[in-house]
């Protein structure tokens, strides 16, 4: 239930990101915050779940909050560089 909650925050959240992307150029900062609070929302609250239950993939799901991590990095220091 946890798990479908936070998917469902998730897709909430990039609702609202695509449609502030669709109205500038370049990210924003509310942009980064939204992406930053759907990865929170889904992969890494899908990956503490699966720990937390010893899933038998809990360590090929750590994978996806890395990957979502190091991009919500590099679009700030992008987003800094402006």
């Amino acid at each position: 239930m946890t798990v479908l909650g936070g998917q469902a925050i998730a897709a909430g959240v990039l609702l609202g990101f695509g449609l502030l992307q669709g109205r500038r150029e370049g990210f924003s900062r509310p942009a980064l915050l939204l992406l930053a609070l759907a990865g929170i929302a889904s992969v890494l609250l899908m990956s503490i779940v699966n720990f937390a239950i010893h899933s038998d993939f809990r360590w090929l799901l750590i994978m996806p909050p890395i990957v979502w991590a190091i991009s919500v990095v590099a679009l700030a220091q992008d987003i800094s560089a402006r």
